[in-house]
């Protein structure tokens, strides 16, 4: 009775996939482990740069008292935001 009674579900996950065969963009396993480990290496750059740039320095208010606050170059932060993009 088990294989009768998933039949339904069977049919179902066919109709599924006869429906994605027609699909202008595939999504294939392939593309699917490619993008993920693409991301995987946007995320290890990101972190590079955060590491390797990213910084606290002391800044002084107008009130004469010092503050320390975290700190990145613009070129830096501009390369973050690309590869955020990406």
């Amino acid at each position: 009775m088990g294989l009768v009674g998933k039949a339904p579900e069977f049919i179902d996950e066919m109709e599924h996939l006869e429906e994605r065969s027609h699909d202008y963009i595939k999504i294939t396993p392939e593309r699917l482990n490619f993008f993920r480990d693409f991301s995987t290496v946007i995320a290890v750059a990101v972190s590079f740069v955060v590491i390797t740039f990213y910084k606290y320095e002391r800044v002084e208010k107008p009130d004469g008292t010092s503050d320390y606050t975290s700190y990145i170059d613009p070129l830096p932060n501009q390369v973050i935001s690309y590869l955020g993009y990406a």
